[in-house]
């Protein structure tokens, strides 16, 4: 994970770390929207409903724009990635409940061997439900270089878990293999700022 961090990976991992409990994640409840406002954009939550099922429920317009799946609503988290690279996305995401634990991600565009060069990184951070249980995230998607947000379907490149525990770092290939970025794509609203401008994160109610 080389280079220097994009101020709104930092902003999003200095509040998350702010909130934590030690070994514990926050709580979903702790985190607002006006403690990330300067990262907004580029911020969202996960929602793991089962081993197969993790979808969006709140997203940035920078993510948004990102995605490659229209028109938008219910999106599972899948519609990141490209095909090849889901079930990897799928086994490291699920790292993030189970430890739970803390994933850095290293991502570029499917379309870099054509020539149009889009890389990102990608951090994503345990929060725990009401009932004290890790079935929810919130994480930062950043494009690098100065690009544009653009819909892309990501490759992996690079990755590193941290158990929240031990903050060691644990390499991809120990990792069990799950589903849980597997299922089929769904539709998903983009978020839009509704006045000044200003982004914000819009709740995506999903049906489960």
């Amino acid at each position: 994970m080389a280079g220097s961090p994009h101020p709104s990976l930092q902003i999003v991992r200095a509040y998350w770390e702010a909130l934590r409990d030690g070994a514990l994640p926050p709580f979903h409840r702790q985190v607002e929207a006006r403690g990330l406002e300067a990262a907004l954009s580029h911020t969202f939550t996960l929602r793991r409903i089962d081993a197969r099922t993790t979808r969006f429920h709140a997203v940035g317009q920078a993510v948004a724009a990102m995605i490659v799946v229209r028109p938008l609503a219910d999106t599972p988290v899948a519609a990141l990635f490209a095909a090849e690279a889901r079930p990897r996305a799928a086994d490291l995401a699920e790292a993030v409940f189970a430890g739970p634990a803390i994933l850095e991600m290293d991502l570029v565009a499917q379309e870099a061997a054509r020539g149009h060069r889009l890389a990102a990184r990608l951090h994503l951070l345990p929060l725990r439900d009401p009932a004290g249980r890790t079935t929810e995230a919130m994480g930062c998607l950043v494009p690098l270089d100065g690009a544009d947000p653009r819909p892309t379907a990501f490759a992996i490149a690079g990755s590193r878990v941290m158990p929240l525990q031990t903050g060691a770092a644990v390499p991809a290939g120990t990792l069990r293999a799950v589903t849980g970025f597997a299922e089929p794509p769904a539709p998903f609203a983009a978020a839009k700022a509704r006045t000044g401008g200003r982004p914000h994160l819009r709740l995506v109610h999903t049906r489960d």
